[in-house]
């Protein structure tokens, strides 16, 4: 199951992380937007373990469960939707 929760008000912004298991191993990751702009996977732990640049005027980002398999990280800029996958 992944969560991206649209939580507004002060101090959050629309989309302010997603959780889900991206590699298929049972163990949750977090995505968010950190200070510097780049959209970032970190372990449940807080371990950065991936980061994709430039991404501060994102319109949206989420991350889709995928039964069996690792989860896709889905990322909506310009109106170009991507889709990421990560490897155990």
């Amino acid at each position: 199951m992944g969560y991206s929760p649209h939580i507004s008000g002060r101090g959050w912004r629309v989309n302010s992380f997603a959780a889900c298991d991206l590699k298929g191993d049972g163990s949750l990751a977090w995505a968010f937007i950190e200070g510097s702009g780049n959209l970032v996977i970190t372990t449940a732990g807080g371990q950065k373990v991936s980061a994709i640049g430039a991404t501060k005027e994102l319109a949206g980002y989420t991350i889709a469960s995928r039964p069996g398999q690792g989860g896709l990280l889905i990322t909506l800029d310009h109106g170009i939707v991507q889709a990421y996958t990560f490897q155990p």
